[in-house]
């Protein structure tokens, strides 16, 4: 299993959202303020390095890193509420989300315990309620479902 790697782990990863383009000061302090505090948070119990990943903007340089080739070597990820904690869980990596989202339950929302992160059981069925989950029955009814998972949607 993926978790046996736990060990070699040594980064902990804030995945965060690009702010967007725009100049408005009020988003941005409150931007700011919310990776510096988190990065606080986790500095205060932890002495593992914090690198800060923003999540890929399509279109993303084919060259730059991808988000799985960062998990390689995560600790743990600490996001807001992403698919990037999705993303984490299913490579067998602890989330630690600080907000409500479809991985919390799979995940902590308390800070102060990186160091003793969760690795639940479960995930298939929660993976399984979350795809079962992702599409409404007009979308399926309407083709949208089939066509996004062939690719052409």
């Amino acid at each position: 299993k993926k978790e046996k790697k736990k060990k070699k782990r040594k980064y902990l990863f804030l995945m965060i959202r690009r702010p967007p383009r725009s100049t408005l000061f009020p988003y941005t302090t409150l931007f700011r303020s919310w990776v510096a505090e988190r990065v606080a948070e986790i500095a205060a119990v932890s002495d593992r390095p914090v690198r800060i990943c923003h999540k890929p903007e399509s279109g993303r340089a084919p060259y730059a890193p991808t988000f799985e080739s960062y998990l390689a070597d995560a600790w743990a990820v600490v996001t807001h509420s992403s698919s990037a904690a999705v993303k984490a869980l299913i490579e067998g990596v602890p989330v630690f989300c600080t907000a409500p989202c479809m991985a919390s339950v799979m995940g902590c929302d308390d800070l102060t315990r990186i160091e003793t992160p969760a690795y639940p059981d479960g995930r298939d069925p929660w993976l399984w309620n979350l795809a079962a989950n992702q599409w409404t029955p007009e979308e399926i009814r309407d083709g949208t479902c089939w066509q996004a998972l062939r690719g052409l949607g």
